[in-house]
């Protein structure tokens, strides 16, 4: 956090989950969980999302690849709490890509919401 405030690391802001499902429904945000198979395996994904792991080496890639589909997307990132996808979005950032967003609390805060998980 005091790395972002000073500016070394970008600050990325939040979604709330409710939001980035909305939005995907609308076609207006893209979500990438970027946690690790067994996690998706154990706890589902949210519905909808692209399951890219945060140590994949075509993440970058990847990311680009469905903003080709929709260059005007929100890309929202999730992981268990958010830490992992702080990381994504400052290696995609890094790489040029912009209109990142976190989804708020991640997949604990979207089951807390209520909403789908794909299994």
């Amino acid at each position: 956090m005091l790395l972002e405030l000073l500016g070394f690391w970008p600050r990325i802001e939040k979604l709330p989950p409710r939001d980035a499902y909305e939005g995907a429904k609308r076609g207006e945000v893209v979500i990438v969980d970027v946690r690790t198979p067994g996690e998706w395996a154990n706890t589902g994904c949210p519905r909808g999302s692209h399951r890219i792991t945060l140590k994949d080496a075509k993440l970058i890639d990847s990311v680009r690849g469905l903003l080709a589909q929709k260059p005007e997307a929100i890309v929202a990132l999730s992981c268990l709490s958010g830490h992992r996808a702080k990381s994504a979005a400052r290696k995609l950032k890094k790489s040029g890509i912009e209109n990142l967003r976190i989804v708020e609390g991640g997949i604990i805060g979207w089951r807390k919401s209520g909403l789908p998980v794909d299994s």
